[in-house]
């Protein structure tokens, strides 16, 4: 009696109906805990440092201008709006 399915070549199999596809890869065995662990070690999220405005007190990203008052290493660099 024959098969319905027929190969192709190289693993893929013809299916009645179907387009001339491969099988995905399928992993052979279940991931552990500890190795998923281990992967994502490296995954963690750190926090944005920030430093203190010297002149006006507010936090800001180090090596850039204070949006607040617009002061940079001692100095004014930009001229900002007061509200």
């Amino acid at each position: 009696m024959p098969s319905l399915c027929r190969r192709v070549g190289s693993g893929t199999v013809l299916w009645p109906g179907r387009r001339r596809e491969p099988f995905m890869p399928v992993p052979k065995r279940r991931t552990s805990k500890a190795r998923k662990g281990k992967r994502r070690s490296h995954h963690a999220l750190t926090p944005v440092q920030t430093v203190v405005c010297k002149q006006c007190g507010r936090p800001t990203l180090p090596h850039s201008v204070c949006s607040n008052c617009g002061w940079y290493r001692g100095r004014q660099v930009l001229e900002v709006e007061e509200e």
